[in-house]
């Protein structure tokens, strides 16, 4: 993959892109929503609240495996969230709005932590609660092993980073 210097479409460091994003039309379309005040932080709050309720009822009905699968996502738009409205450059946006990689979580979890949350992201303090939401963006067995054996120890072990994750971020 290019570093940014060599690549002359985007100033993200790592990003391949063959072509400026702003000449894809889903990227347009976005960059236009982004420019009406508000909208975006509409969008994000949306689609957070569905997330909450739906995480929300999976906890109340012990679904523990359809929970973890949804908690990075949360965490995750919010950061992400976060970082479009407030941090990002014009240059980085439309990258951000394009998808393409490097844009996950990493990407803009580490400043949205120092320049907004000074420091004190609940995910730079539990490496439980990091190591839940790695394991809900990639399921595997392990995670699956949750949702088949709800009362056995993993899942008592788990109880302490849910904890932490409700109250720090539903």
């Amino acid at each position: 993959m290019a570093k940014s210097q060599d690549n002359s479409f985007c100033p993200v460091p790592w990003c391949s892109t063959k072509a400026p994003h702003k000449d894809d039309a889903d990227v347009k379309a976005l960059l236009e929503t982004a420019q009406i005040p508000g909208e975006l932080a509409r969008w994000a709050t949306n689609a957070l609240t569905e997330l909450r309720d739906s995480i929300e009822r999976d906890s109340a009905e012990r679904q523990i495996f359809a929970l973890i699968t949804r908690s990075r996502q949360v965490e995750e738009l919010y950061s992400r969230a976060v970082y479009i409205l407030l941090l990002a450059t014009d240059d980085e946006l439309p990258h951000m709005l394009s998808g393409r990689m490097p844009n996950g979580f990493s990407f803009h979890y580490d400043r949205v932590n120092e320049s907004i949350f000074g420091g004190r992201g609940i995910l730079e303090k539990d490496s439980k609660a990091m190591e839940m939401l790695h394991h809900g963006a990639h399921v595997s067995f392990w995670d699956a092993e949750y949702g088949r054996f709800r009362d056995n120890q993993r899942v008592a072990r788990l109880q302490r980073p849910l904890e932490t994750y409700q109250q720090n971020v539903l």
